[in-house]
């Protein structure tokens, strides 16, 4: 179904954000394997895993969601990038943007108690770092790198859900990795849009289909944005 609004360029900060997050958690948690990774909340994280693997939830793997999307932070705030826009040499064109900032929830799922220590190390090492995403917008042609900074906020570690009874049968072990980013909004003009390569990617990392080079950009983004929705089956 087309969108309700002719110009909706403004989720693109937000998708380029959600590919950026793949990107890290993938090369930080998964070993590389995109593929283990889904957008859908806790609730209906297992279905949405096991829909996508013939019923298997194929362990470990990472489900995030997006929670709030807000104001960002005052100090960040610009007037004259709010108000009027800041003429960018390179792309020929003034861009306005405003702080935003970007609560996600996300946990990871796996089998041994070992992997959750591993990870979670892992985890506590990447908070220290102060680590910074740069999700890639495309304005003119040029591809533009925005600044998203990473927080962990109330992680919590083999944490309790509705799902208890089946986690314990099936010994599952999960850690809470929720995050934040700060990062921006931004508006022009010109066309915005999610850099063609970062599509093709996308598309490589989430199918076994070798023939992505044939796809057109509209079947690409297309498939972003249902990967990037909390469509599961529903129960009969």
């Amino acid at each position: 179904m087309p969108s309700f609004y002719a110009n909706n360029t403004f989720y693109n900060v937000v998708y380029a954000t959600d590919i950026a997050i793949e990107n890290h958690f993938s090369n930080l948690l998964l070993e590389g394997e995109t593929d283990r990774i889904i957008y859908s909340s806790n609730a209906y994280a297992f279905r949405k895993r096991s829909d996508q693997n013939s019923g298997n939830l194929n362990l470990p793997f990472m489900n995030y969601y997006l929670r709030n999307y807000e104001p960002g932070k005052r100090i960040w705030w610009n007037s004259p990038a709010y108000t009027q826009g800041v003429y960018i040499d390179t792309l020929q064109t003034k861009i306005m943007y405003t702080p935003i900032l970007l609560s996600y929830e996300v946990s990871y799922w796996c089998n041994r108690d070992d992997e959750l220590k591993y990870i979670t190390t892992e985890v506590n090492f990447d908070a220290d770092n102060k680590t910074v995403l740069n999700p890639q917008i495309e304005i003119e042609s040029e591809t533009v790198p925005l600044t998203a900074l990473l927080s962990y906020t109330g992680n919590d570690y083999d944490t309790e859900y509705n799902e208890k009874d089946w986690l314990e049968r099936n010994n599952i072990h999960n850690a809470s990795l929720n995050i934040t980013l700060d990062t921006f909004a931004v508006k022009t003009n010109s066309d915005i849009c999610i850099p063609t390569q970062a599509l093709f990617e996308f598309y490589a990392y989430h199918t076994n289909d070798e023939n992505e080079e044939e796809k057109s950009l509209d079947e690409l983004y297309t498939f972003l944005i249902n990967h990037l929705t909390e469509t599961v089956t529903e129960v009969t």
